[in-house]
Order: C-alpha cells, then structure tokens, then sequence
C-alpha cells in the first residue's frame, strides 16, 4: 500500500499548499511530519489551526499528533509530542505513560479567535501554519478566507515568509477558498492532480504560488464500506447525497420555463417540467458560464445590470412565481446525484430567494 508523498508539492516551492483527497491517504501525516521535522531542526516552529476553539481540547491536538514519527525524526531525542495550554511539545514518555515535556515547537489556535494573537505572536518565529478541515459541511466564518489571510499575516508579517498548508477531504465541491481565491479548476480536478496558481502583489510585485494538489487515492481492497459511501470513502471522489430524479411516470414532458443560477464558481439550469397530466417539476441541471448567454432569465451574485438578472429569485414574471411555489412545495428533482448535493449546500450558504 502506497501512502501520499509531499514530494511533488513540495518542489513547487509554494507559499499555499492545499491538498484534498481522499480520507487516510496519508496527506495529514506527511504534512505533519515534515513540519515537526523542519521545527526540530530549528527551521521555524509550526501553528496548528482550527476553525474554533471547540476543536483545540488538549487530548484532541494530542491525538492528532499521535502518530507522528516523533523518535525518527529526531534520532531517538524525544519519541512524543505533548500538547499543554495550546503549546506543542517534542517530549519524552516512558513505559507507564508519564510524559516529560522538552521542547517547544508550536502553539494551536482557532481562526475564530485570532485577533487575540496579534500582540503575542512573534513574527520570524514560525514557518508553518497547518489548517486541518478547510472543507466543511458545517458552515465556514463569515469572510473566512480573508480572516485566514490576516491571520497569516499577523504570523508572518511583511518580512518573513513561511508555508501555509490546507488539508481537507472531498467532502463538498462549495469551498469560499476556492471562489475567492479564483481557483477555478478544481472542480474538474481528479486523483493525482496538481495544479499550480500564481498571483502578483499589487505593492511589492512579488509573485506568490498556490499549489493545489488532488491527492491520489490509496488503492485498497475495501472489506468495511458498502452503498453510495463506498466509493466516496476508497476513492476519494467527491461525496454526495441521494438525490431525487425525474419519476419514470413523470415522462413525458416539455420544459417551460428556464432560469439560469450562478453562484460563486457554480452553475446551474432551472426548468419547469410540465407532463400530459398537467403536473410540474422543477429540475436543477450542471450548467456552464456560456449558457447563461442564450437563458434570459438569470439569478446571479453578479449585479451586470440587466433588467432580467437578479440576485434572488422573486416574483416579476409568471414563470417565477410558479418556480417558487413548486420549489415550497419541495417538488425539485436533479439531473445527477452530485449536482444535486452542490445545489444544496450552496442554498445553505446563499440565498435566492
């Protein structure tokens, strides 16, 4: 079994690394590893970054790096680390478990509560920043990837640099990071991938990479997982949901009425179906940026001052009042399962109508 390897990010010399794929592919433990490693040679210290507070309990950091190859990185000088009051320690721990701490090579801290950091980090004191869970279904902060990017800042300030890395499972495609920092081929990423972005800094014209690597899947013979997760779970494809589809007797039908949706970097078709039996449905489609040049009805996040683009659904013709009264009445059907899990994790974070 061939775990993941830094290898190939590493060589892109990126100050934002993000790694996503599948779960226990070995992306945490090698990011980790080699951060351990870099602040046991005295490279610069690590930060291990949460969303909330909730997350750093002392067992939980201590757990997280319980796997750590503490001994062989540093030649049998400690063979543990230790976690106390948010502070991370090489440490030594004997046959009875007591542990002695020795030195100290990091702190945790949570992205919401960052602001308290600004007057005790020491800037030049760190070289790397280790955010776990990047991808959620739970919610992000309100304009997360800009707190993350002061937070940075406070760490490194203008004169040092250090790496930030952003570890996540492929658990939702919706990510703030990925629409704000214009990610835009992640979407149709696939194990194994790696794709490198490159930005300018308006004041110092310095270029900054962002490395994005889609991690590849272990190859295991799967003896624990069955259904829909299966998949999800061993090879580290995007997780979705069931989702309702077109009913055999529904057929056939004609469509109606059409809405383009944009939201973010995700684009979708909104037709009214209509069936001999005068029954209706709504189906949410994957949709691309160029249908919406031929769909004239458009709900969009981007204002271009058309008088028939929107940025919520609302009742200004025949064909919306009736596409919000059969999306109340929950009669919506997908054209896949995945579109229809982006769909709805977007109508969790936006409002349309």
């Amino acid at each position: 079994m061939e775990y993941y390897s830094l290898e190939r990010i590493l060589a892109t010399k990126s100050t934002f690394n993000i790694l996503i794929g599948q779960r226990s592919n070995g992306k945490s433990f090698q990011v980790k590893m080699e951060c351990v490693k870099e602040a046991f040679l005295g490279l610069g210290d690590l930060i291990y970054l949460r969303r909330y507070d909730l997350e750093l309990k002392q067992d939980d950091v201590t757990d997280y790096f319980r796997d750590c190859p503490v001994s062989d990185i540093t030649g049998g000088e400690y063979n543990c680390i230790d976690v106390f009051r948010k502070r991370i320690y090489l440490s030594i721990s004997d046959e009875d478990g007591n542990v002695e701490r020795g030195r100290c090579i990091g702190r945790c801290a949570s992205l919401s509560s960052s602001e308290h950091l600004k007057s005790v980090i020491q800037r030049g004191q760190y070289k790397n920043i280790i955010y776990e869970e990047m991808c959620t279904t739970e919610g992000f902060l309100r304009n997360e990837p800009n707190k993350l990017m002061q937070f940075v800042a406070t760490v490194f300030g203008m004169q040092h640099t250090g790496r930030v890395w952003l570890i996540g499972n492929t658990i939702t495609r919706y990510n703030p990071y990925f629409y704000t920092w214009q990610l835009r081929g992640i979407q149709k990423m696939q194990p194994g991938d790696l794709d490198l972005y490159e930005y300018t800094d308006n004041d110092s014209g310095n270029k900054i990479k962002l490395a994005v690597e889609f991690c590849s899947s272990l190859q295991v013979s799967n003896k624990m997982y069955f259904g829909d997760a299966a998949a999800q779970i061993t090879t580290g494809v995007w997780e979705t949901e069931s989702q309702p589809q077109i009913p055999d007797d529904f057929k056939p039908f004609k469509v109606i009425y059409k809405v383009f949706l944009q939201q973010e970097n995700f684009y979708f078709v909104l037709k009214i179906l209509k069936n001999k039996m005068k029954e209706y449905l709504v189906l949410v489609s994957p949709g691309e940026e160029k249908d919406g040049e031929h769909i004239k009805r458009k709900v969009s996040d981007r204002i271009v001052g058309d008088p028939f683009t929107t940025d919520r659904l609302i009742p200004i013709m025949q064909g919306d009042v009736l596409l919000l009264e059969l999306m109340k009445r929950g009669k919506v059907v997908f054209a896949n399962n995945l579109t229809g899990t982006d769909y709805k994790t977007i109508m969790k974070n936006r409002r349309i109508v």
